[in-house]
This record gives structure tokens, C-alpha cells and sequence, in this order.
């Protein structure tokens, strides 16, 4: 079975190789009906970057083993020099009817606003697919630190080689 390690490392924004990493913004919105819109919120987003070596892989979702359900989105590029491509939630912050993530291309924006709000396994582990393949090489789980929860493993799944092994750590876990 393979094995997985997360290096975290808490660096600033400006550092391209920070694994963690912090997003603070300034967002212009209603909070609820009865406040007007010039309301200012601020958000910050933590993300967990997986990094491939050396080539890109054919990625269709992501797999993450977490101690509590949380708000997130994701992003995946081919290189450093491309745009990210953002992966979040529907309108209602939920998976499609088909069970997959909803793609905002470049749009990051989007993707903060119909954030997924996970629902994890009895086991703690969560399983989400993406629309089709996507061509990577970087891969970012976003997490809203207003709901904060501790992630022990975050994975993307490459066709179905990762979804044995996730199979098989579900099966080990229940012995």
C-alpha cells in the first residue's frame, strides 16, 4: 500500500513554495436580507498543496481524511505558469446530482462564494470527484478557517489507483 506524508509549513503569501499557505481578503456583501450590502467581511482561506514530482498526472477528485466536516474548495494547474482551474460546490454548496464538484474555471471568486461544504464517512474521510480529468501537477484543498478543522491526509486520485488504496485503508481500519 502506498504512503502518504503531508509537510506543512506556515509561510507568507508572497512564498511560491508554502505548502500552507494564508489568504486574507477584503469582501463587499450581504451577510443576511436585512443588511445592506455595503457590509465588509473578512475571510481567510488556508490551503494544503499536493505537488507531483516531476510530470502531471490525470486527476478526477480529490480525497481528504479530516476530523471534522469543514468549508472548502479546490484548485489544480498543470504548472506554476498556468491559470488554476477552481472546483467548489453548487449554489446550495452541495456536489451536483451526479456527486461531483462544480468547475468555476478561472474564476476563484466563484468558487469562494459556493464553497463545498464537506460530508465526511463515519470514517472521517471524504471522496469528491471532478466533472472530467484534469491534466496536474499542483493541486489545492482551500479550507475556511471559520470552520476549522484538523486534515490528516488530502490526496488528489489519479483514475482509480488511489481509490483502491483508500478502499483497502477503510478495510484495514474496520479489523
Amino acid at each position: 500500500m502506498a504512503t502518504h506524508e503531508l509537510e506543512i509549513l506556515v509561510s507568507s503569501k508572497t512564498q511560491s513554495s508554502s505548502i500552507l499557505s494564508a489568504d486574507w481578503e477584503m469582501e463587499t456583501g450581504a451577510i443576511s436580507k436585512t443588511q445592506s450590502s455595503s457590509t465588509i467581511m473578512m475571510t481567510r482561506w488556508l490551503y494544503l498543496q499536493y505537488e507531483y514530482a516531476i510530470v502531471t498526472y490525470d486527476m478526477d477528485g480529490f480525497i481528504a481524511w479530516m476530523s471534522a466536516d469543514t468549508r472548502c474548495y479546490f484548485a489544480v494547474n498543470a504548472s506554476l505558469g498556468a491559470n488554476w482551474v477552481y472546483f467548489a460546490g453548487n449554489g446550495d454548496h452541495k456536489l451536483t446530482v451526479d456527486q461531483e464538484l462544480t468547475s468555476y474555471g478561472s474564476v476563484e471568486t466563484d468558487a469562494k462564494n459556493n464553497y463545498l461544504q464537506t460530508t465526511r464517512d463515519p470514517n472521517g474521510r471524504m471522496r469528491v470527484k471532478v466533472p472530467s480529468f484534469q491534466d496536474v501537477k499542483f493541486v489545492r484543498m482551500y479550507i475556511d478557517e471559520l470552520s476549522p478543522t484538523t486534515i490528516y491526509e488530502f490526496w488528489p486520485t489519479l483514475f482509480l489507483g488511489r481509490e483502491i488504496d483508500f478502499k483497502l485503508a477503510a478495510i484495514l481500519g474496520a479489523i
